[in-house]
């Protein structure tokens, strides 16, 4: 396993902080790290379990372990060139470190869940990724936290779909009668 703290700095670590920006979450869910070379490696070996973007977290992937893991790599430069069902390698690049999403600057966050339950990465790292370490998140907040998060991005998009179909149909001269 790949312990991304010996690659870079950790800029902010898990759990409750002044959250850097607007936008940001005082409860981080992750460690970012500005790493020393802007490849960002597996790591471990996984399959990809998704390919895309958030305003939050921008370009990203997920690769999942057989440890039942997921890894989350966030704020990426660019679309990862992966695919879902991709099976990546420990210390393959998995994309180009960024600052896309909400983010203060070109950085790493990364996370780790299993079962919709966020891990401390500190002791997901220090474990070598055996998976023997103790979830800390506080009786499920961070997936209810999570599952707000969710909800609250939705709406934004869907604000932003209707939104356009307004300015389209001004633009046009259509309405609804």
């Amino acid at each position: 396993m790949i312990d991304l703290r010996q690659y870079g700095t950790v800029t902010s670590g898990y759990g409750q902080r002044v959250a850097p920006t607007t936008g940001a979450s005082t409860n981080h869910m992750g460690l970012d790290i500005v790493l020393k070379d802007s490849n960002i490696p597996a790591v471990k070996t996984g399959v990809v379990e998704y390919v895309g973007y958030s305003n939050s977290g921008g370009n990203m992937v997920y690769i999942k372990h057989d440890d039942g893991v997921t890894a989350r790599y966030l704020h990426m430069a660019a679309p990862s060139t992966l695919s879902v069902g991709d099976v990546v390698r420990e210390g393959q690049t998995v994309g180009i470190m960024g600052s896309t999403g909400v983010s203060t600057g070109d950085h790493l966050h990364i996370d780790f869940k299993r079962g919709g339950t966020t891990l401390d990465p500190d002791e997901y790292f220090s474990s070598g990724g055996s998976g023997a370490f103790v979830s800390t998140d506080n009786g499920g907040s961070g997936l209810v936290m999570g599952i707000v998060g969710n909800i609250i991005e939705f709406m934004v998009i869907l604000l932003i779909l209707v939104l356009a179909v307004v300015l389209f149909m001004k633009a046009f001269d259509i309405s609804i009668k």
